[in-house]
């Protein structure tokens, strides 16, 4: 608990200061540590050249586990498309470009650095991680203890950071790095970028509890004091009532779906700007359609997941989240009527 108070206290400092005081170093420092690991993982492969233990495709689940459609595209986020990214994209990259054509190199170059690291984080837990587990017990051996650690949710999700810098420390020892170090010079890039999540989240709600003061009139939460204090304490609450501060792994499983609305919302938001502008927009239209199906999709299937196990909490929430996306896809479907029609003007 102390902790947590501590990372709470730190997050309510990070996000009133002005981005260049704390936020912008600190992220250029991680930043460099991102490309170190990048390059330590790719190195890694190249000299170890890994038998990949993992198989293709993992059969061997729980009898309960759902289809990968449309659940694999909720489940992928970051190193793909995340919804999170455009929420950060307007609160505080925007405010960090000294003019807007830096935008591309800024969006485009951040985007292929996250699909970067998602590729090299499959290699270290398949290739990687499996070597580690097939060292002193053999291949067919490390097959089988690795299909054990993917073999419930409950354990792949348990382990996820384990298989990571595992893997990591592997890789990392082909290229005369003590294993040790490298395991925990991962484990301070996975803490560095949550770290980074945690602050620049709370700032994105800041914005978001101001810009509804703004909207309803409400003076007080438009105070970046006050909004601050609104997001730090509910986060604060939630994450402390249950033991050791688990509270935010009780809606965690609406993450993927939320994470993937919001994305699919951002694409609605460019596709109707590029409309507006008389530009191509079935580029971002496109991919905004199937992520929307796909999402929809999910959320179906998980609110009677949620019903059939008498998981009220997620239920509520995830039928709230539900009822307000047909909402904004009903006023996006209007946007884009009443753009086309000022359009066919003269």
């Amino acid at each position: 608990v102390g902790w947590i108070a501590i990372l709470f206290a730190y997050t309510f400092v990070a996000s009133v200061l002005p981005v260049w005081l704390l936020l912008q170093p600190r992220d250029y420092v991680n930043g460099h540590q991102l490309f170190v690991a990048l390059g330590i993982i790719s190195l890694g492969v190249i000299v170890v050249n890994p038998e990949v233990v993992a198989p293709t495709v993992n059969t061997d689940l729980p009898a309960d586990t759902p289809g990968w459609l449309p659940l694999l595209f909720i489940t992928i986020a970051c190193g793909a498309i995340s919804g999170f990214h455009g929420l950060v994209a307007s609160g505080t990259s925007s405010k960090q470009l000294a003019k807007e054509t830096e935008a591309r190199y800024v969006g485009y170059g951040g985007a292929i650095g996250e699909g970067s690291l998602a590729v090299t984080s499959i290699i270290a837990c398949t290739a990687g991680f499996a070597i580690y587990l097939s060292r002193d017990v053999g291949a067919t051996q490390g097959l089988a203890l690795w299909q054990q650690h993917y073999g419930s949710f409950e354990a792949a999700t348990a382990g996820a950071t384990t298989a990571f810098v595992n893997g990591v420390g592997v890789l990392a020892g082909g290229l005369g790095i003590p294993e040790s170090i490298a395991v925990i010079f991962a484990s301070v890039v996975v803490i560095s970028f949550a770290a980074t999540t945690l602050d620049t989240a709370i700032r994105l709600q800041r914005y978001i509890i101001s810009e509804l003061g703004v909207e309803y009139k409400v003076k007080a939460i438009q105070n970046r004091w006050v909004a601050t204090g609104i997001a730090v304490a509910s986060c604060a609450l939630l994450a402390l009532s249950v033991d050791r501060g688990a509270g935010g792994m009780m809606i965690w499983p609406l993450f993927g779906t939320t994470n993937q609305l919001l994305a699919g919302l951002t694409l609605l938001i460019v596709s109707l700007y590029l409309m507006a502008k008389g530009r191509p927009f079935w580029v971002t239209m496109i991919p905004m359609s199937f992520l929307l199906l796909m999402t929809t999709w999910a959320m179906i299937i998980n609110l009677d997941r949620y019903f059939g196990s008498n998981d009220w909490m997620l239920l509520v929430i995830g039928a709230a989240i539900f009822i307000l996306e047909i909402w904004l896809l009903l006023e996006g479907a209007a946007a884009i009527m009443r753009v086309r029609a000022a359009r066919a003007q003269p």
